[in-house]
């Protein structure tokens, strides 16, 4: 993100920590230490000149050996690329709202993918998801689980805050946290209210509008 004081990276740690765990669940091993790829994180954005901010996708993928499903003695790639990225869904809906549908796909089992890792073939189901909102009219998608609450948006974490209480999905995230925790931080200045955690709720940024398939 851009500063006053120069580009920083947002919670580089705590990213570099979900690939490497990510990578452990998947059984990959990561041939890169943790500080060396902060390191090239941090030299990316700058050997770029990327000083109005910056998204940063480090991703881990097996190289060649053999094309079945085992990896077998397929060597383990790192890759890191940046760009620029404005807001997620356009600088308007941070303003204006953003249009939300719930979608006809359904999240991913925690029996089929494990949910607390970054895997590229898991956002499948959240391609799937979002193509067909916008498909349809909308900004983005709202995915329900199997018992059929709400999971999460295609790319988002899910906060409601009504009557002084909030809401939220329960799956990890480093902004999900940080969210919480500035949010505890703040009403200790305030007042008391009481914090409910649930597992259902509703697109944390201003909704507009949404619409519930039958």
């Amino acid at each position: 993100y851009k500063t006053d004081d120069g580009c920083k990276i947002f919670r580089l740690n705590e990213h570099i920590n979900r690939l490497l765990n990510s990578a452990k669940i998947y059984r990959m091993n990561i041939p890169y230490s943790h500080q060396e790829l902060k390191n090239a994180c941090q030299e990316i954005v700058s050997s770029n000149d990327l000083n109005q901010g910056a998204y940063i996708r480090p991703i881990a993928f097996y190289g060649y050996d053999t094309l079945g499903v085992h990896p077998k003695d397929c060597p383990v790639e790192v890759a890191v690329a940046s760009f620029f990225w404005g807001a997620y869904l356009g600088e308007e809906g941070l303003v204006n709202g953003v249009n939300i549908t719930i979608s006809p796909w359904k999240k991913l089992s925690l029996q089929s993918f494990p949910p607390s890792a970054k895997a590229s073939g898991q956002y499948m189901n959240s391609m799937l998801a979002v193509e067909d909102a916008r498909s349809r009219g909308y900004d983005e998608a709202l995915l329900l689980n199997h018992d059929g609450n709400i999971a999460e948006g295609s790319g988002q974490n899910i906060f409601l805050v009504k009557d002084d209480k909030i809401i939220t999905n329960a799956l990890e995230g480093i902004l999900r946290l940080l969210f919480l925790i500035v949010y505890i931080w703040l009403i200790s200045f305030s007042k008391e209210i009481q914090r409910v955690f649930q597992y259902h709720g509703a697109e944390h940024m201003a909704v507009a509008a949404y619409e519930h398939n039958e």
